[in-house]
């Protein structure tokens, strides 16, 4: 289960609503980042979403946690390489996370 503070990750039931087994072996902190519903607590958890992009001839990868209202934004030359990326900054909780403005330009406190 995730923990708000620490977020210490468990791997998703078998019998979870998205099953995707090369993905959950391939990236398991991301795929349980994404698809964890539920707070060590109990309580419901806001899931992250995962978008991809081109510009140029480089991929963009932004992960976004709307649990913490914040989202992280990296590239590489493949998917996976963006996969691979997101997967190590979970581990090492080193990513660069940007805190999600709302319109007033003020960092938001509450997630979207």
């Amino acid at each position: 289960m995730l923990n708000r503070k620490a977020q210490g990750l468990t791997h998703i039931p078998d019998d979870a609503p998205f099953d995707d087994r090369d993905f959950q072996s391939k990236w398991p902190t991301l795929f349980d980042y994404m698809f964890q519903t539920t707070w060590e607590d109990g309580t419901l958890r806001q899931t992250a979403t995962l978008m991809f992009f081109a510009e140029g001839v480089v991929l963009k990868g932004v992960l976004n946690d709307r649990a913490f209202a914040r989202s992280v934004f990296v590239t590489s030359a493949t998917f996976s390489g963006i996969l691979d990326t997101l997967e190590e900054g979970l581990l090492r909780n080193n990513l660069d996370w940007r805190q999600r403005k709302n319109y007033n330009g003020n960092s938001s406190s509450t997630p979207f």
